[in-house]
């Protein structure tokens, strides 16, 4: 069976604190579901000087990728 991904382009971080702490919440719901991060590229400003990240992740599925969401573990209370 063909692999699933998710392919997430961070174009522009205004906040490093909160983006870690979503990494701390997501990183755990993602590889309980499977998933495993493939390629993460640095914060450090490239092109026009932007602070930019992509992240792809790496499922056994297409359909455990569909399924997998970690929305509910990053809202707010």
């Amino acid at each position: 069976m063909k692999k699933g991904y998710w392919v997430v382009a961070y174009r522009s971080i205004s906040d490093e604190s909160a983006l870690k702490h979503y990494g701390d919440l997501a990183i755990p719901a993602i590889e309980a579901a499977g998933g495993k991060t493939l390629i993460q590229t640095a914060i450090e400003p490239r092109e026009s000087g932007l602070k930019q990240r992509i992240v792809v992740t790496e499922f056994e599925n297409f359909e455990k990728a569909l399924a997998t969401t970690i929305a509910p573990l990053t809202r707010q209370p």
